[in-house]
């Protein structure tokens, strides 16, 4: 029997795209899969005797063979017959008779095989290259089932995506966790177990070396459906073998080491520094602003001698010596040229370019290609060129390297005046930056970086060096488009970020084709299978976003709890307002109501007592404590369930328009409350709050009034929503994920 490269290797000879079935099973028994007993009949061949003698079925399965059919029982392609000579020859001339028009090779006949046809006994297998992540792996129902429970994009539990460079055994623990590893191992009802683990782990072994070793040569996919798991082994009875060549024309290997360079620079030049609010003038006040020295930046300027301060010189070659990073904000036309002159002249390490017009429309693509090539060229004659960040950039803001590249003048955007926050922001969408940052409240990102149209440096770039080289603990990416195998390099990052206790946010845009084509005429982004990227992103620890909202719930989150344990899913909810208990214990997710203790309710029913509400406020989760309840006993039912053993994470909803709670800020010609007076809910509950360990998150569902009161729990460094849904909702994907990680990261690091 030939091997798998031999087919694949007869069929690019042929020209063809998609094996013939006769030689997409030869392929598959080649990978060490059953299949059934099989002959082939030539188009040409119909009409004449058929020899059917080594087929031992009582009955056979006819197919007819086309490289332009696909799903052959659609077109009524498949006939059963008894194994009769002559039956079979009536058969497959009617067969032929009807697909007269067609482009047909001839026909399969095959053995027909009896088996279970219950939840679970077929299988699909599928390995696909994708551009982004390389080969994937794909496992769930097959035969009729895999209409019923594939089609859905967000069915990650009964379609499991995998990436490949994972060992079987921890594919196969990923999979257990899912309903659809549970009916395969465990069975369903009176089902038996339809695998055991070690011949999942077996297939996917042989799956997953396929995808490794092969695919990257010729193999673009290759589809069995229905398979079937026997107690021989694992048998095919259909398969679709697709060939090609898998490379993409991609740079030559960046000089990645450098990356420190652009977000640590000594020293910085900048070209482009015009008059008034000019792009280049904004970057240079907002570089000196944020502390770099002035005598550590040089502007490209002719006919100055000084400029905000900064050394001018007439142009790159009056620069004494290479600087670690150079800012270009010049037009899209001027930049080819002057790259290349960076490069000549090895003027910098480093480089970010600000300019749009390179490569998000066709009239500029010419203009990007000829960057591309400067710097390939370079690099193949082993030339020492710079890291390029963008074109069609925001640019890049580090506190470490105290500067702000940013072209937007600090009195439109600034930040808040405190420590950095161990939070990195890597986004394709300067304007994205900006409009997530600006609602993060009282945290300071320790870096902002917008990439652009990834001309050179990609978002898998910046997350790898931040995961490797920073202590980061939350890092949070706005994704439109990836480039070839980026996605890849940024879900194996995000696995050794999960691993070191960082947390990746991903929120991927462009996932329609409306969204798709957006995203490429905006920063000339190919939009990906937003299916994949979730499957393979979740598996990875990551914390997927469904929106721009989530997405700026998870970051504060995440940033604001990354010290607090995560110990379990049991939250505790305590509220003043019975809708807003209700709301949230609806959008739980996967979190539990916790069943407080006897200790806490005993507690609890003391409390209602000495505060008067022991008649009308009853002891259980979610805690309504009404809006009679004052500020000191609001803050005592809150120690009490901060305390409780069964808690693991708490959600406190203050509704704040009882006046039994001192909400507003002071105005003594209104009222008499004063929301920070040491008697106060708020300063009451942000020294509890921060004293604990334990996860708790705040909701003030009110209006403008009572801003201030957020403000109060946002200043403290303490997560605040305005809604309770929404509350809910983003700390059951954290907790769940955080959960994920850690069992992940555990089971994974036992001796073998």
């Amino acid at each position: 029997m030939r091997g798998t490269l031999d087919c694949l290797n007869d069929a690019v000879r042929d020209s063809a795209t998609v094996m013939l079935e006769p030689d997409a099973f030869e392929f598959c028994q080649a990978l060490g899969f059953l299949v059934p007993v099989n002959s082939f009949v030539p188009i040409d061949q119909v009409g004449t005797p058929v020899d059917v003698s080594g087929h031992s079925a009582e009955r056979l399965v006819l197919k007819v063979v086309s490289r332009d059919i696909v799903h052959k029982t659609d077109v009524g392609g498949v006939r059963f017959v008894a194994n009769e000579p002559i039956e079979v020859a009536q058969a497959l001339a009617a067969m032929k008779a009807d697909f007269s028009a067609c482009d047909v090779a001839g026909f399969s006949i095959a053995d027909f095989i009896r088996y279970d046809t219950g939840p679970g006994s077929e299988l699909l297998v599928n390995v696909r290259w994708n551009r982004e992540f390389g080969a994937v792996v794909t496992l769930g129902l097959g035969g009729v089932y895999t209409d019923v429970f594939g089609a859905s994009d967000s069915n990650d539990q009964m379609r499991i995506q995998l990436l490949t460079g994972i060992v079987a055994t921890e594919a196969v623990e990923i999979i257990a966790a899912t309903r659809l590893g549970k009916l395969l191992l465990e069975g369903h009802r009176k089902t038996a177990t339809r695998l055991t683990q070690v011949g999942l782990e077996k297939l996917l072994d042989r799956v997953m070396t396929l995808a490794e070793d092969v695919m990257p040569l010729r193999l673009r996919e290759l589809e069995i459906n229905p398979l079937i798991p026997t107690p021989k082994g694992a048998l095919v009875l259909d398969a679709y073998v697709r060939v090609g060549d898998n490379t993409e024309s991609a740079p030559t290997t960046r000089p990645r080491t450098q990356l420190h360079r652009m977000l640590k620079p000594q020293s910085i030049a900048v070209i482009g520094v015009g008059s008034g609010s000019n792009p280049g003038r904004v970057i240079l006040q907002n570089i000196l602003a944020e502390g770099f020295s002035c005598e550590s930046v040089w502007v490209v300027k002719p006919g100055y001698s000084d400029v905000e301060g900064c050394r001018a010189v007439e142009n790159l070659e009056s620069i004494p010596k290479r600087v670690d990073l150079c800012i270009v904000s010049v037009a899209g036309s001027q930049v080819p040229g002057l790259l290349k002159d960076i490069v000549r002249l090895k003027s910098a390490s480093a480089v970010i370019v600000i300019a749009g017009g390179l490569g998000e429309t066709e009239p500029s693509k010419p203009m990007r290609r000829e960057i591309e090539t400067t710097l390939m060229s370079a690099r193949q004659n082993g030339a020492e060129t710079p890291l390029v960040n963008g074109g069609n950039c925001l640019g890049v803001r580090s506190t470490p390297g105290r500067y702000n590249a940013l072209f937007i003048p600090a009195h439109k955007f600034g930040f808040p005046d405190i420590p950095a926050a161990p939070l990195g922001i890597v986004a394709q969408s300067g304007a994205f930056v900006l409009s997530r940052s600006s609602k993060l409240g009282y945290v300071n990102p320790r870096y902002l970086i917008s990439v652009g149209n990834q001309i050179d440096l990609t978002v898998g770039d910046f997350v790898e060096h931040l995961v490797d080289h920073t202590d980061l603990k939350v890092i949070a990416c706005y994704v439109e488009g990836m480039k070839y195998l980026d996605g890849a390099r940024l879900i194996k990052a995000a696995r050794r970020a999960t691993k070191q206790g960082c947390t990746v946010i991903l929120y991927r845009a462009g996932r329609n084709v409306a969204g798709a084509s957006a995203s490429a005429s905006h920063t000339a982004a190919l939009a990906g299978d937003y299916s994949t990227t979730r499957a393979l992103a979740r598996q990875a620890g990551i914390l997927v976003a469904e929106s721009l909202s989530e997405f700026e719930g998870l970051t504060t989150v995440a940033t604001l709890l990354a010290e607090k344990k995560v110990l379990g899913r049991r939250v505790g909810v305590i509220s003043n307002a019975g809708f807003e208990s209700v709301a949230i214990a609806d959008h739980l997710g996967g979190l539990e109501l916790s069943d407080f203790s006897k200790g806490t309710t005993d507690r609890l029913r003391t409390l209602f007592a000495e505060s008067n509400l022991d008649g009308f406020a009853e002891v259980r989760n979610p805690l309504d404590v009404t809006p009679m309840m004052g500020d000191r006993g609001f803050v005592s039912a809150v120690r009490t369930l901060l305390a409780d053993e069964t808690t693991d994470a708490l959600i406190i909803g203050c509704v704040p328009f009882t006046p039994a709670l001192n909400t507003l800020a002071c105005d003594i010609d209104q009222h008499e409350e004063d929301m920070e007076g040491p008697e106060a809910i708020a300063p009451l509950l942000i020294d509890t709050v921060t004293a604990s360990q334990k996860p708790v998150v705040f909701v003030v569902d009110a209006g403008e009034l009572y801003d201030p009161l957020a403000k109060l729990f946002d200043r403290a460094g303490l997560p605040v929503f305005r809604t309770s849904d929404e509350t809910a909702r983003v700390l059951s994907v954290y907790i769940e994920t955080r959960l994920a990680s850690a069992v992940t990261i555990r089971d994974r690091s036992r001796p073998e």
